[in-house]
């Protein structure tokens, strides 16, 4: 009995990063742990996410994401996958860099959303309309992420 309660203690101090997320779609996505491997399909999504500290996870982004710099340096090293367009992202692309977690926005469409939903894929569509909605998205993010106290600063 007593080594049940310890595996029950450790199943729920593992999962202690699992929360809930809606996005501004409307989704609801379930993270469970901290992603290693991330994919943006937006330069301001790309930008927060280096911003935060976590540019060494992010393994996809589209044909426009070249800011910070060391974006354009990872692309061309060949750290860093090129998914295609903003609105012409290549699913294939996306399913074969196996992402924990796809960051979105509303000009991808809801169509590339669904798609990679379809395939189990976690997506963060994103759709900004103020500043407060890019404060608020930033702190999500960084939560998302594990870098609370960087999207905090």
């Amino acid at each position: 009995m007593r080594s049940f309660l310890f595996f029950i203690f450790l199943t729920l101090i593992a999962n202690v990063h699992a929360f809930m997320i809606v996005d501004d779609f409307g989704y609801v996505t379930v993270i469970n742990e901290t992603p290693k491997r991330i994919v943006s399909l937006a330069p301001s999504n790309t930008e927060i996410l280096f911003a935060l500290g976590a540019g060494d996870r992010v393994v996809g982004v589209t044909d426009y994401c070249n800011y910070p710099p060391e974006v354009v340096e990872m692309k061309k090293a060949g750290l860093i996958a090129s998914v295609g367009g903003y609105s012409t992202v290549n699913i294939e692309k996306v399913i074969t860099l196996n992402p924990d977690v796809v960051f979105a926005a509303y000009g991808n469409g809801r169509e590339v959303v669904e798609v990679l939903r379809g395939f189990d894929i976690k997506v963060i569509a994103l759709n900004p309309k103020d500043i407060d909605d890019v404060m608020r998205w930033t702190e999500t993010i960084g939560k998302i992420i594990g870098e609370e106290e960087n999207a905090t600063r």
